[in-house]
């Protein structure tokens, strides 16, 4: 949904930024939080107000997440002494994915095991992909 605001005021909203009158002008002004464009539409500038979507990445290398775990203050020896409590053959799983594998998938089992034992919440691991993204 984007609200259009006319010099400050309400306007209404639309559905999509496709919807705003055609042939109108649009100039993205970045503010904190929030991204406004704006368009002439003859007689004066309309603020279309559109919240950024996030996108949760689904999977990001292993550089990308061992990096954004140092990062977050996280100790990748830690990681190995969770691996090595894991009873066999879930241990030796896990030990050849953490060692091997070139990408992590954020609904992938085992990540999700060993967030929960560093006590990495859901939405934690969710910011912790977002980021890693960006590295």
């Amino acid at each position: 949904m984007i609200s259009t605001h006319i010099n400050g005021q309400f306007a209404g909203n639309y559905t999509s930024i496709d919807k705003v009158p055609v042939g109108k002008e649009v100039t993205p002004i970045q503010k904190p939080d929030e991204f406004i464009k704006g368009f002439w539409n003859g007689s004066e500038w309309i603020e279309v107000i559109e919240e950024p979507t996030i996108v949760i990445p689904s999977i990001i290398t292993a550089r990308q997440l061992r990096l954004q775990l140092v990062l977050n203050g996280f100790d990748l020896n830690t990681i190995d002494l969770i691996i090595d409590s894991l009873p066999e053959p879930n241990k030796s799983i896990a030990r050849v994915s953490w060692e091997y594998a070139t990408t992590f998938e954020r609904e992938h089992q085992m990540l999700e095991l060993i967030a929960q034992q560093l006590g990495i919440t859901e939405t934690e691991l969710d910011t912790i992909f977002i980021n890693a993204e960006k590295l």
